[in-house]
């Protein structure tokens, strides 16, 4: 039996057998898949890059110390986007969030960096 389809990507009529294929040729196919993770890792970087921004002023200003305690203001002066993290964790009665490995006590107007152990 033979469909008549619409090419997804060129939208150009094309004869098929198959009642679920959505492009002409493999090309096709292919530059749309393409496509589709390229929007795909255009949205996660827009996440990611603020995101390594921050960890990077963490890091930098953690150095050689396993805990420091800055102004939130002053992080923000940095370059810092407070709102952040890559996980939470339980200790002590507390959530505490975190970006990868350091985590985050937040004390009113400060903000306590410590890197834990990996």
């Amino acid at each position: 039996m033979k469909f008549n389809r619409k090419c997804k990507y060129c939208t150009k009529p094309f004869e098929t057998n198959s009642s679920i294929k959505d492009y002409c040729c493999p090309e096709h196919q292919r530059k749309a898949n393409n496509n589709k993770q390229n929007e795909k890792r255009h949205k996660l970087n827009i996440l990611n890059k603020p995101l390594m921004e921050t960890y990077k002023i963490y890091d930098k200003l953690l150095g050689i110390k396993s805990l420091v305690r800055f102004s939130k203001e002053y992080l923000r002066g940095k370059g810092a986007d407070l709102s952040f993290y890559t996980k939470t964790v339980h200790i002590e009665g507390k959530y505490l969030n975190g970006i990868f490995d350091i985590l985050l006590f937040n004390d009113n107007d400060y903000l306590t960096l410590k890197r834990i152990k990996k």
